[in-house]
């Protein structure tokens, strides 16, 4: 029986590299997610101090991009496609989830800079009661 100790250190070592090795292929999964299919640059312009105002911003596409189902909770990661057809600056919007009564669900704040006319990708990342996800039908802008 002396080689059970043996065995539960291995057991240990071989799901602290399971942990880290899931943790890599996560975060490679979202950054890829991140840059694909849109024109992302640097947020490195000059900014007004002033957000630019919601009625300017066009949301091009909001969805769940990741979802890391638990036993109760989930790991959310949102993403939302956004054009600022105003000048460049500070953007902030919410986005709220609703169940298919039209009740809202979840509120998730994006910010980041967007130059004038440039079309970005935000993401957030949030968690959240597993059966009240899954009672989320839409996902869209508060206005």
């Amino acid at each position: 029986m002396a080689p059970t100790h043996i065995d539960n250190q291995s057991a240990a070592l071989t799901m602290h590299a399971y942990t880290a090795r899931t943790a890599l292929i996560a975060t490679i999964f979202f950054m890829s997610l991140l840059l694909a299919g849109t024109d992302i640059s640097p947020a490195i312009a000059e900014t007004n101090d002033e957000p630019v105002e919601t009625e300017l911003l066009q949301l091009e596409a909001i969805e769940p991009v990741f979802v890391e189902r638990g036993q109760t909770n989930y790991l959310v990661t949102l993403r939302a496609v956004v054009t600022n057809n105003g000048e460049t600056g500070e953007v902030r919007i919410e986005a709220i989830g609703k169940d298919e009564e039209g009740y809202i669900l979840k509120n998730v704040r994006f910010s980041g800079t967007i130059r004038e006319g440039e079309t970005r990708a935000m993401i957030e990342q949030f968690q959240i009661l597993g059966q009240t996800y899954e009672r989320i039908v839409d996902w869209e802008i508060k206005r």
